[in-house]
């Protein structure tokens, strides 16, 4: 690919990130983060929640995908756990999750999908 193409792309992905990031902030629904690894080598997460309540007679299956690879070790391995905690415990009780762990392949931690606090989920996640 040629470096005018990449500058093109890269410009485009900022200009979308700072215009999303500018909307969510502006409604008060969203976050960006970044992270600078090293010169050039920059990583972002945009969070987005919609201003619409859930229904609370819906299900929703939700397949979770927790990163196991050794480079998730330590305090990211704690963090990541602690989030995975506090999802599950932001879920309704009619909500089903099926958690995977994924490293070189993605392998089921839970058989079938799980209510959030069913005993299959709950031993693997710290209070």
């Amino acid at each position: 690919m040629s470096t005018c193409r990449q500058l093109w792309r890269a410009s485009a992905l900022v200009a979308t990130l700072s215009l999303a990031a500018h909307a969510a902030a502006i409604e008060g629904v969203g976050r960006l983060a970044t992270y600078e690894k090293a010169p050039g080598e920059s990583y972002f997460a945009l969070s987005v929640m919609p201003k619409v309540a859930a229904d609370p007679a819906q299900t929703n299956e939700i397949v979770i995908l927790f990163d196991t690879s050794a480079s998730q070790a330590g305090t990211y391995r704690d963090d990541a756990l602690a989030a995975l905690g506090s999802l599950l415990r932001a879920l309704g009780p009619r909500d089903r999750v099926k958690l995977m762990a994924v490293d070189m392949k993605a392998v089921p931690m839970t058989d079938t999908f799980v209510a959030p606090g069913s005993p299959a989920l709950i031993f693997l996640i710290p209070s």
